[in-house]
């Protein structure tokens, strides 16, 4: 009968140190000794100080559970089958066939184009091709000029009093009864107006001709102020806002009565017409 384990009671094998199943060390006993082989038992210590198998009283020792081992399987109690090597329980699959690399297919060689005094044979119908397929050049046609654009004719204002004298306003200027101080101080052209009835201030008005065919007046803060008569109405003039009076209407300045022409610049007949 072979030896058991007096662990997990399997078989041992012969001159086996260790148990297949449970991994306990197997105590060897000596020549002499009434027992077989038998596992040794690390936590219990026999009376002579070394470690014994059992208890000192005969009764046997209790069964502690071994610790986890990498490629451990515990068998089922009772089964005397040899145990297979760790090595032998899991078989590695096989590698997997290492397919061949691929073939690259043959490049096949570059035409070779005619020489040059022999003419390619398929030439016309690439050409007609392209010439059915590409749309005709349409030549960009240049726009037609812009109509030029009318200029007013530079003008000139007169003035014309009840009296029938005209005044010339070519530019700036400043008109009252006695204007040519504050002209010559601003840099301005003057009209001077004889009022016996000194209704004009002595600088009255101001005068400026504008690049809309308009003439712009502006009263300088008269004793009379200013009026233009538009439209079959009177228009009072806001002391130094300026507004604009149009040809052939009528501007009173006190009481003082011009009439607003336009007429072409450098017109010398005008200013007395």
């Amino acid at each position: 009968m072979s030896a058991r384990c007096d662990y997990c009671g399997a078989a041992l094998r012969p001159n086996a140190r260790f148990c297949l199943d449970c991994g306990q060390q197997v105590r060897i006993v000596r020549a002499g000794s009434s027992g077989g082989t038998r596992t040794a038992d690390p936590g219990v210590r026999n009376t002579t100080g070394g470690t014994a198998g059992g208890r000192t009283d005969g009764t046997a020792s209790p069964r502690v559970a071994p610790p986890p081992s990498l490629g451990y399987v515990p068998r089922p109690l009772g089964d005397d089958s040899p145990e297979r090597p760790a090595a032998q329980r899991v078989a590695a699959p096989p590698a997997a066939p290492i397919a061949p690399a691929a073939t690259p297919a043959p490049v096949p060689p570059a035409a070779v184009p005619p020489a040059s005094g022999a003419p390619a044979a398929s030439a016309p119908a690439v050409d007609s091709a392209i010439s059915a397929t590409t749309p005709p050049r349409v030549t960009p046609t240049a726009p037609p000029p812009a109509a030029p654009r009318r200029v007013a004719a530079p003008v000139e204002w007169v003035l014309r009093d009840d009296d029938g004298i005209a005044f010339r306003v070519g530019g700036d200027t400043v008109l009252g009864r006695r204007p040519d101080a504050y002209a010559q101080a601003e840099g301005l052209a003057s009209i001077a107006v004889d009022d016996p009835l000194r209704s004009v201030s002595r600088v009255h008005l101001r005068l400026r001709p504008d690049a809309s065919a308009v003439l712009s007046v502006t009263d300088t803060g008269s004793a009379n102020g200013t009026r233009i008569e538009r439209d079959g109405g009177v228009l009072e003039l806001v002391a130094g806002q300026p507004a604009f009076v149009r040809s052939g209407e009528v501007l009173w300045v006190g009481e003082r009565r011009f009439r607003v022409r336009a007429v072409p610049s450098g017109d010398t007949g005008a200013a007395t017409g």
